[in-house]
């Protein structure tokens, strides 16, 4: 799943669950009416079934990124910060990333 076949159907066509652990993936605020909502029957002892329903937010939140200076001069170091309340799973990791300027750059 990536950003060019996420809102392609076909990506999900074949899609199945295989487990009692079902992974949804949400790329849109789901909240109010918009919200994740699971039902299934559920057979009860008696023969009759009962529909079951849960329904849970999944709001989204935009990430900022922050430069430590408003210029640089060749040799600096950069000091980018990235503020994502989704995906900060560990905010006292601190993430170092390459940036490569070209497909022959070794880095």
């Amino acid at each position: 799943l990536n950003q060019l076949n996420v809102n392609d159907t076909a990506t999900y066509n074949g899609t199945v669950a295989n487990s009692d652990e079902i992974v949804m993936i949400v790329h849109n605020d789901s909240t109010d009416e918009d919200e994740i909502r699971v039902s299934h029957l559920d057979l009860g002892a008696d023969g009759v079934e009962t529909q079951i329903s849960a329904q849970l937010a999944a709001p989204t939140h935009s990430g900022v990124v922050e430069f430590d200076s408003d210029s640089y001069k060749e040799a600096d170091t950069v000091t980018v910060t990235l503020t994502d309340s989704d995906l900060n799973t560990e905010p006292e990791l601190v993430n170092i990333y390459t940036v490569v300027n070209s497909s022959s750059d070794p880095a």
